[in-house]
């Protein structure tokens, strides 16, 4: 009987997105790699850490979020052209409808020395959402997904600096929230 009450499993979101930036496959990895030490979280002034006993997970706090802890867990290592990370957040905590995320990047040489990345982002959500609520979090992961990639190119091509302005869109996520879809 209590099987009638239990949420409903909400499907993996999965989004796909690329970018060309000007560095080679090996600069673009390096800045990707969270254990790297010129990786893309550390040049934005995060703390990132190795787990002494694991060394495939790393924990990872962003100064402009102290509450929220990181945990990226590497699932596919393959430099310089392939890397899959799972996000979760530590302790169990959640951003939004958002549980965990797997970022798997793919880099390419091109004939001009650039590369090119391709990512398949797949985000976990709680369950039980409503499909008004599922759109609404797959809008806010759209624009997540595209963020992350122009603050990587930004960041690789011009610097910190512009890796913060290429971000500017994390504002937008409390207006997005905000929002109500209307039903077709």
């Amino acid at each position: 009987m209590f099987r009638l009450f239990r949420k409903k499993a909400t499907p993996p979101v999965e989004l796909t997105a690329d970018i060309k930036i000007d560095a080679t496959v090996q600069e673009v990895f390096a800045c990707l790699d969270p254990g790297s030490p010129d990786n893309r979280y550390a040049r934005r002034g995060w703390t990132v850490t190795l787990d002494p006993e694991n060394s495939a997970r790393l924990y990872g706090s962003d100064p402009q979020m102290p509450e929220l802890g990181f945990v990226f867990d590497i699932a596919r290592y393959d430099p310089p052209h392939r890397l899959t990370i799972r996000t979760s957040f530590a302790d169990g905590q959640e951003v939004g409808a958002l549980i965990s995320g797997e970022s798997a990047y793919t880099l390419s040489p091109l004939p001009d020395g650039g590369c090119r990345v391709d990512l398949i982002e797949t985000a976990t959500l709680v369950p039980g959402l409503s499909s008004v609520h599922l759109q609404q979090e797959t809008a806010m992961l759209l624009v997540a997904v595209h963020d992350d990639l122009a603050r990587l190119k930004a960041l690789i091509e011009t610097g910190e600096e512009a890796a913060e302005t290429a971000g500017m869109l994390d504002e937008l996520f409390a207006s997005i929230e905000d929002l109500d879809v209307a039903r077709g």
